[in-house]
């Protein structure tokens, strides 16, 4: 895993375990926050049939669930023993990924508001260099900071009709 604390989450959640003394790959953390990704659509929708789990089923699928969405730990960049993780933790990390994941499913329009107040200047910014410009969003998004500027400001000039630039703060 060649990633580092920067990109950790960008594409998903962390989730802290809480009160926790984890062993991964014979070390102990306290309270150590797992990176992993929400279930998709089809994921949650294949997930909702196994409504009915025995216990046995419900560890599998737990176990599932964590193999197709863990990233990492913070911090730890070895990949992780699961056979030796101390039991119960791969159930609440699991359990995690579905309620936040369910929830969302439950709530799309609560959900987009609630992502609708998080978006900032640089995300709308970003969005009107990759669509004036051609280029994924995901390209965009990783451009240093003087290239998004100086393509945001060739699109305000190219296209003065459709970009308009930011209003000025009033103090």
């Amino acid at each position: 895993m060649n990633d580092n604390i920067f990109q950790c989450g960008e594409n998903g959640i962390a989730i802290t375990l809480s009160g926790l003394q984890v062993s991964i790959n014979n070390k102990i953390y306290n309270e150590p926050v797992c990176i992993a990704r929400l279930l998709t659509v089809s994921e949650l929708e294949r997930l909702s049939s196994f409504s009915n789990e025995t216990a046995l089923e419900s560890s599998t699928i737990d176990e599932e669930i964590v193999n197709l969405t863990f990233h990492s730990f913070l911090g730890i960049t070895d990949s992780v023993n699961w056979d030796e993780i101390e039991a119960g933790v791969i159930s609440i990390i699991s359990q995690s990924i579905r309620l936040k994941s369910i929830s969302m499913i439950s709530d799309p329009i609560g959900a987009i508001n609630q992502i609708r107040q998080q978006i900032g200047l640089y995300d709308s910014i970003q969005a009107i260099v990759s669509r004036f410009m051609a280029t994924p969003f995901d390209v965009v998004k990783k451009l240093p900071i003087n290239e998004l500027l100086k393509r945001y400001a060739i699109c305000i000039e190219t296209f003065p009709e459709e970009v308009k630039p930011p209003a000025e703060k009033e103090e």
